[in-house]
């Protein structure tokens, strides 16, 4: 049996291809952060009072179903579009006098966000909702709209964003339909303090001693950069650190940047490393003895 995929699977492949395989393939969705709860009540919020607004603003207003989509009313709320095992929603479909299968018009969708800001997902999220309306009405909208919680209304073009949808939709496809597929590999990034996942996650990439542990390496770039020095773990790459003298003539101390390999080290020897030791000005010497004798 196919797994469904929808918006929250899409998404989620663009932002950790693992976070995408759990979610379409573990029987567990984990525990939601409080932050993203917080983001889809507010998202929720906006969309109802934009509905509200509109239904009485103009008359020809419907909830969505298929019937009501052939009839071409010019708009349709609170739409859940499925084709085969993909699934999305949308908070407004506006109707345009585009033809399509349906008729001499064709409908744009319009979705919400709990932000006051238009982000890569939110992006992401209308091109998979114009990729199943293409589904339905055989015509790919030439453009779509995200409103952000601060009333703002921003216009997306959708035409030849088809293609970016292709790879993702592949993979996606491919796991759904395997009931033995392994996940991907962890790779902890800047989105894990968000996903439900991040417990499960950071604790098998602790028991795998994972390089992506380390600050800088959080791309399945940067992580092939190690392996194809046969560096897989936190460990190995440890014993690359080799602290650089200083030449007794040099004026000024290199500047001091972070070194994965020296954070490797720390980690593995559970000890903290200066890479250079801080200067104490005479002035400030003073003022450390001052505050000591009292």
């Amino acid at each position: 049996m196919q797994k469904k995929i929808t918006t929250e699977v899409f998404i989620a492949y663009s932002l950790c291809p693992r976070k995408a395989f759990l979610l379409l393939c573990s029987n567990g969705d984990g525990a939601v952060p409080k932050y993203s709860q917080i983001l889809q009540l507010k998202k929720e919020a906006s969309q109802q009072s934009y509905i509200k607004s509109l239904e009485q603003q103009v008359p020809n207003v419907r909830p969505y179903s298929v019937n009501n989509l052939k009839d071409g009313w010019a708009y349709l709320t609170g739409a859940t579009i499925s084709v085969e095992n993909l699934e999305t929603s949308c908070g407004v479909l506006a109707k345009t006098k585009v033809s399509s299968s349906l008729g001499r018009f064709s409908y744009e969708p319009m979705i919400f966000t709990g932000t006051q800001s238009v982000e890569k997902e939110d992006k992401l999220a209308l091109m998979f909702v114009g990729y199943l309306l293409e589904q339905i009405q055989e015509k790919m909208p030439g453009k779509g709209a995200i409103a952000t919680i601060d009333n703002k209304v921003h216009t997306i073009k959708l035409v030849k964003r088809g293609k970016l949808l292709a790879p993702i939709l592949e993979q996606l496809q491919e796991w759904s339909n395997s009931s033995s597929t392994e996940p991907p590999p962890i790779i902890l990034n800047k989105h894990c303090p968000y996903c439900q996942f991040q417990s499960l996650c950071k604790a098998k990439a602790e028991q795998d001693d994972n390089l992506s542990l380390l600050d800088g390496i959080s791309t399945p770039k940067a992580i092939r950069k190690y392996e194809k020095r046969g560096i897989f773990t936190v460990k190995q790459l440890s014993y690359l650190f080799k602290p650089k003298r200083r030449r007794k003539d040099a004026k000024r101390s290199p500047p001091v940047t972070h070194k994965v390999e020296l954070q490797a080290l720390a980690i593995r020897t559970g000890q903290i490393y200066l890479q250079e030791l801080p200067e104490i000005s005479k002035s400030d010497h003073m003022r450390l003895a001052q505050t000591s004798s009292f």
